[in-house]
This record gives structure tokens, sequence and C-alpha cells, in this order.
């Protein structure tokens, strides 16, 4: 569902669309809302969430040895790139690496990367800054 998301503004209709569509309940909705706001209102997140910057979500980059990486958030001003991955669960180093993976990656491809962060999901929303 983040994926559908570029802007705050989005949430209402993307959460619309999927309790029309029958993928979710009323009640879901109103749950699923909480976390969305948390992570779109996020003091470390929100200016990624704004809509004067340019957006990507789940969106494939190629790499030069044929891999295909599939960051969740790329969020761009110029040259400069902020990564956002979300995860369930707990921190692992697997995520970290995962996330450097797509940094290195873009750096190759000539982006600045400014900001890694990795957000993880839950009953508690928890935001992981990377340097």
């Amino acid at each position: 569902m983040l994926s559908k998301i570029t802007v705050a503004k989005d949430i209402p209709n993307v959460l619309t669309t999927y309790v029309n569509e029958g993928l979710l309940s009323k009640q879901e909705s109103r749950d699923l809302s909480k976390i969305i706001y948390a992570v779109a209102d996020h003091p470390e997140l929100s200016p990624y969430f704004q809509g004067d910057k340019t957006v990507f979500t789940e969106r494939e980059i190629l790499t030069k040895d044929q891999k295909i990486l599939i960051p969740d958030r790329l969020v761009f001003d110029g040259k400069e790139v902020v990564i956002i991955d979300y995860k369930t669960g707990s921190y692992k180093e697997n995520h970290a690496h995962q996330i450097r993976s797509y940094a290195a990656l873009l750096t190759e491809m000539g982006f600045c990367v400014s900001q890694l962060f990795l957000v993880y999901l839950g009953e508690e929303l928890k935001v992981v800054s990377l340097d």
C-alpha cells in the first residue's frame, strides 16, 4: 500500500480504493491509516512526503551484473537522493546491508545519497537513520 503513496495527501484515496476493491474492511482501513500517517507525519520522514521532490516507489534498478534491486522509496531532489525502506519486525544487520547496497548502486549511477532510513512498521513505528 505504501508503494501507492507518493505524497501524504494520497493516503485517504489509497485507503478508500483498497476498501472499495474489497481488499480492506473499513476497520482495517482505520487501523492502517494510523500507521501510514505515523510514517508520513514522522519528523524525520515528513519532508519526503510533501510533493516538492520526485518520488519513485518500488522501481526496479538493474545492476551491471544483471541483478534487479527494488528499493521501497527513492526521493530525488536533483542529483541528491534519500532512500527509505520499509520493514516489519526488528532491526537486522541484513536490512542495513540491503539499503546500503541500494545506496552504492545509486552512487555508482552518479547520485549523491544523503540519507538512508529503515522504517519498521508495527504497533510502534521505529525509524532508523543509517550513516
